[in-house]
């Protein structure tokens, strides 16, 4: 089987042209759009199947398999429930070049790379939408919807909802009331603790409960957190995607969502590394830059911030601050480290 890969998305990933993969990702990120142009580019003869969609209990999907297969040919598979087939990858690997099996679920097996695949980040929504848009109006637009194709393909108002429907598929009540939480507590430093004691007022939960489901939704992409500096106990928690900020959050606050929107550009693309620190809301190790989202920042604002932040940036042995803002820009450099206020599309570009 093979696609015109025009009609899929180009993503700021790499998929390798040898071995077998697990390709996971949050329900509508993309995963299968990201399989068929990457093979397609690779000009690699591939045989997809849908096996949620054609039913596992049938007898007949095996047969299928084996009659459309063979050993130059790539298997794609398409499937939730990953366990049900771990008892056929040898078989299939008999009769095929190699698997790769699509997933919401980032499990691990023998010989298989994972790959995550996230909803679109600034830059690829761009080239989703083309050149029809502006900057500026384009910001306003990936800020409402977020970077699910779905929802940029069809400007439909009811996708969002039809979006929020296809998510309650694929998570329990305990996980929505739990991304409620989250979305209305944007930038604040919390312990698990903390978030027990605000989710047991909605429903009766256990600290295990919460601490393992946590870690399932960041493993699974749905959240991302960022520690403090030197302690473990206290972290902040971002949804993924300006989409899940808005569908969740019970009320729209601009300078939450400006700061989960940077989280979201640094963790769609596999920026692990964050700390934050005081006032230093953002701390990338690696290329020691820290970041500070200020959506409203004037040349006045800026001079304040170098003064306040100065002595935590020496602290931090950062040599850089990016202050993100929505359309000032302005540099400086201030004992060797420099201040730089940069809007956000092109700081986004720029990653």
């Amino acid at each position: 089987m093979t696609h015109e890969h025009n009609n899929f998305l180009q993503r700021n990933l790499d998929l390798p042209a040898e071995g077998n993969l697990i390709i996971s990702g949050i329900s509508q990120s993309g995963k299968t759009s990201f399989v068929f142009y990457s093979l397609n580019k690779l000009k690699e003869d591939f045989f997809y199947i849908d096996l949620d969609e054609i039913g596992v209990a049938t007898n007949n999907w095996l047969e299928l398999i084996k009659n459309q297969i063979n050993i130059n040919k790539t298997l794609v598979l398409d499937i939730y429930y990953f366990k049900f087939i771990i008892n056929y990858i040898n078989e299939l690997l008999l009769i095929s070049k190699r698997i790769i099996i699509i997933s919401w679920l980032p499990l691990k097996y023998d010989n298989f790379l994972n790959i995550s695949v996230y909803p679109l980040n600034f830059e690829e929504f761009l080239l989703f939408k083309g050149s029809g848009l502006n900057l500026e109006t384009a910001f306003v637009k990936y800020s409402h919807i977020g970077g699910f194709p779905i929802l940029i393909k069809y400007p439909d108002p009811h996708l969002t909802k039809h979006l929020k429907r296809l998510l309650k598929f694929s998570l329990s009540e305990f996980d929505i009331d739990l991304l409620k939480d989250i979305a209305d507590n944007i930038g604040t430093p919390r312990s698990i603790l903390n978030m027990f004691e605000s989710l047991k007022n909605r429903r009766a939960i256990s600290k295990d409960k919460l601490y393992r489901r946590i870690d399932e939704l960041i493993e699974n992409g749905y959240i991302f957190h960022v520690k403090q500096f030197k302690k473990s106990s206290l972290a902040k928690y971002y949804l993924i995607d300006p989409a899940l900020q808005n569908i969740f959050a019970s009320k729209r606050d601009f300078s939450r969502l400006f700061e989960a929107m940077i989280i979201s550009e640094l963790a769609k693309r596999h920026e692990h590394e964050i700390i934050y620190y005081r006032n230093i809301e953002i701390y990338i190790e690696r290329t020691q830059t820290a970041i500070l989202p200020f959506p409203f920042a004037e040349s006045s604002v800026f001079e304040k911030i170098i003064t306040r932040t100065l002595t935590n940036i020496k602290k931090l042995k950062a040599n850089n601050l990016q202050i993100i803002t929505m359309d000032f820009e302005d540099s400086l450099e201030i004992h060797n480290i420099k201040f730089e206020a940069i809007k956000f599309t092109r700081w986004a570009l720029t990653l």
